[in-house]
């Protein structure tokens, strides 16, 4: 049980008496200046926004943990020549929205930066968030945005997270958590309300032997050490774990990681399978880039306590450590069915002729619309994820589906096929321009673009308006107390 403690923005009346404190509204701004300021709007990335001077002219202020409603006292931390940030140190009148956080690190956490604002107004807002993409960087008028479908859960529903190792302040010390905001700084984070006590258990557990062991935390600021991040993946339906643990080259401490994983194997009944991963690169990204070991006990097959079954629908899904796949189940479950609901009004009264399924991970979507068409083609890059893509496909007996693993853009560029519908669910960088091209020269009757990013997507779609016509716009919440939303987007020529 975690408990959270009290909010460190406080609420204060009598701002005549705190010290640099301006009530003017000259657009003039210094850095470390106080001001009142009236929270009107959330920016993209979750910042609450005020405006100094004319409402329409005025300087725009992106001030972290502010919420529409709040007048607050803030501090200016940065000025630019068109806009300023700032942090809130007292609320002066409340917004009817606030509720409190759950979290006992909210505010030194990088996650969930709108858990403290009720969760029909976070839906509210993400739906104006993408509208807004769609009306300012797509230049579409008067977008087709439906309101915000929720997530079944707002607490437990994440079944991955990656936790980052990092030194500790005293010597040898070693940090394992998430990141603080805007920092490289770790937080040892005791609980999260994310995921599952036991996930938190494991996080515990790693962290202990990883200080009592001679190897270091990897430094990115001097690219060296041994321990970089914990990636935990979790079963929704079945709470079955997959650890894995990546590290640096090191075979001086292989005994040392031998001795990780049987640790964890024998402590935790429901963690199934332990990797040790190893990345060289010094970006700090929680990816292996070659897998050292597999550990699995030895009454199991190490190639299917490595898998993950997920029951989606009428589909069951299997998923191993490496493939992407959607980080809250039960969301993803509803983003499948809008999907599916498009390509339905796609087909009308008759079948699709042939799908293609760009950047199609495991399998999920191309499966769940494969009974409405001909046949489906999926594309990634992901050798995993399409090894993973074709056994659902037999699992399931889905006969109609073809899985291909290389450059998306280049298995497209050669494909002679013509399909009917492409369905799109991109990286958050969004689409290269020259895929664009491609799908404008295949001339799909629709386009069904699932994106995790709406400004990126709102910049694709501009891109495709000479074309098609946006008819629909679905925003899904896959990530509850935070700024991010999911959009499915449906494009007719």
């Amino acid at each position: 049980m975690i408990t959270a403690p009290k909010s460190d923005v406080f609420f204060t009346s009598n701002l005549a008496n705190v010290k640099g404190c301006s009530m003017t509204d000259s657009n003039i701004l210094k850095k470390n200046e106080k001001r009142v300021l009236d929270i009107t709007a959330l920016a993209s990335g979750g910042a609450g926004v005020a405006r100094i001077g004319d409402e329409q002219g005025g300087r725009v202020v992106f001030v972290e943990r502010g919420l529409p409603g709040q007048r607050v006292l803030a501090r200016i931390t940065l000025v630019k020549k068109r806009f300023a940030k700032a942090e809130v140190l007292d609320v002066v009148e409340q917004t009817p929205h606030a509720v409190d956080a759950q979290c006992p690190h909210f505010g030194r956490c990088g996650g969930c930066s709108w858990q403290d604002l009720d969760y029909p107004e976070q839906l509210r807002w993400k739906q104006t968030l993408v509208r807004e993409n769609l009306e300012r960087i797509g230049k579409l008028k008067e977008p087709p945005v439906q309101p915000t479908l929720p997530s079944p859960k707002t607490y437990g529903f994440r079944n991955k997270m990656e936790f980052a190792f990092s030194p500790g302040k005293a010597k040898g010390e070693i940090n394992l958590g998430l990141h603080e905001p805007g920092s490289a700084n770790v937080l040892n984070v005791e609980g999260c309300l994310l995921m599952s006590d036991k996930t938190m258990d494991v996080v515990a557990e790693v962290r202990r032997m990883a200080g009592s062991s001679k190897a270091r935390s990897f430094d990115p600021e001097y690219g060296s050490g041994f321990w970089r991040h914990l990636v935990l993946r979790e079963s929704a339906a079945t709470g079955s774990c997959i650890a894995n643990i990546i590290t640096s080259p090191g075979p001086e401490f292989d005994e040392i990681m031998d001795g990780v994983a049987r640790r964890l194997l024998d402590h935790f009944p429901h963690i199934s399978c332990v990797l040790h991963s190893l990345r060289t690169s010094t970006l700090t990204v929680a990816q292996g880039e070659t897998i050292e070991s597999v550990y699995a006990r030895e009454e199991d097959d190490p190639g299917l306590a490595c898998l993950l079954n997920e029951p989606m629908g009428e589909l069951n899904m299997s998923v191993s450590a490496e493939s992407f796949f959607q980080t809250n189940t039960m969301a993803a479950q509803t983003l499948y069915s809008v999907v599916t609901g498009m390509a339905e009004r796609v087909a009308g009264d008759g079948k699709l002729g042939e799908v293609w399924d760009v950047y199609c991970g495991v399998g999920g979507i191309a499966l769940s619309v494969a009974g409405l068409c001909a046949g489906v083609k999926g594309f990634d890059n992901s050798e995993s994820a399409i090894a993973d893509a074709q056994a659902n496909a037999e699992d399931n007996e889905i006969a109609n589906c073809e899985f291909l693993a290389g450059d998306a853009l280049a298995l497209m560029r050669e494909d002679s096929g013509s399909p009917e519908l492409v369905i799109l669910d991109p990286p958050r960088s969004g689409l290269h321009p020259d895929m664009v091209g491609v799908i404008l020269e295949k001339a799909p009757k629709a386009v069904i673009y699932v994106s995790c990013d709406p400004a990126t997507q709102a910049r694709d779609l501009a891109l495709l308006s000479p074309v098609y016509d946006l008819v629909e716009s679905q925003p899904v919440d896959m990530f509850p107390h935070s700024p991010h939303v999911e959009n499915v987007a449906l494009l007719i020529k």
